[in-house]
């Protein structure tokens, strides 16, 4: 295994550890947000985003340990343990050429969520859409508290940069492929995701344009975050669930879009 493997292995299974430097949010305002409170030794904390009455997406891996080990799903709450709804994981559904492809999955829960202020599905980029270099989106997911650990809401803004960048970056690590994309804070390297964010969203324009797959071990800001493009999914979620009813849209940055 390669020294950057395990840099970025280690990033992705070692504590809680949440947004570094982000900005506190509420959940009214990233109402598509929810907590995966896992069962697991290693992995122990997730993020993830509803998008229908019954469904999230997040990070495979995830899933995978929500599906395996139990634990909970917490919506309409920005603070980790506590407030919100909890519910209770009835299923993992993985898409088309899994396990080779082990980007996302899908979490089906027992209990539907309640629409509201707080609990709301997000709408996805769709798959005739491309997400060029430099476009502007927010990540929201938990953040350090003073204690180190990953507890309340927060968000960092990221900027998506060129594919050869990306591919530069992670082609060493055994985790790059076609369909991928690396984003980071551009102005300040400082903000930057981290382990406890793995499946947080990256948000362009209210749509869900990406899910956070890998950060580096120390989290520092110094090399971007692998982000899984929705687009290459987006068919395949909407017939597992359907197009989600009055989608959020909250819109953060200006972004750079292109139509196939």
């Amino acid at each position: 295994m390669s020294p950057a493997l395990v840099i970025l292995f280690l990033g992705v299974i070692t504590g809680a550890l949440g947004i570094r430097n982000g900005d506190l949010a509420k959940i009214e305002d990233h109402p598509y947000v929810v907590i995966l409170e896992l069962n697991n030794a290693i992995i122990k904390l997730c993020t993830g985003v509803i998008v229908s009455d019954r469904y999230i997406i997040t990070k495979e891996v995830c899933a995978h340990v929500a599906d395996s080990n139990g634990g909970l799903v917490r919506a309409g709450s920005n603070l980790r343990g506590h407030g919100g709804s909890e519910h209770s994981i009835d299923k993992a559904i993985y898409p088309p050429g899994y396990p080779e492809v082990r980007r996302i999955a899908l979490l089906r829960v027992n209990e539907p969520f309640q629409f509201d202020r707080s609990r709301q599905p997000i709408e996805l980029f769709e798959s005739n859409e491309i997400i060029q270099a430099g476009t502007k989106g927010i990540v929201a997911g938990l953040g350090e508290d003073e204690t180190g650990e990953a507890r309340r809401l927060h968000t960092v803004s990221f900027v998506t940069t060129t594919q050869e960048f990306c591919e530069t970056t992670f082609k060493d690590s055994g985790f790059y492929e076609p369909g991928v994309m690396c984003a980071q804070n551009n102005q300040n390297k400082a903000k930057d995701v981290c382990s406890g964010d793995s499946g947080a969203p990256f948000v362009v324009g209210g749509r869900l344009a990406g899910i956070v797959m890998l950060t580096w071990y120390k989290c520092e800001g110094k090399e971007p975050a692998l982000l899984s493009n929705v687009t290459d999914f987006s068919d395949w979620i909407y017939e597992q669930v359907g197009h989600p009813p009055k989608p959020v849209k909250v819109g953060d940055e200006p972004s750079v879009i292109l139509i196939r």
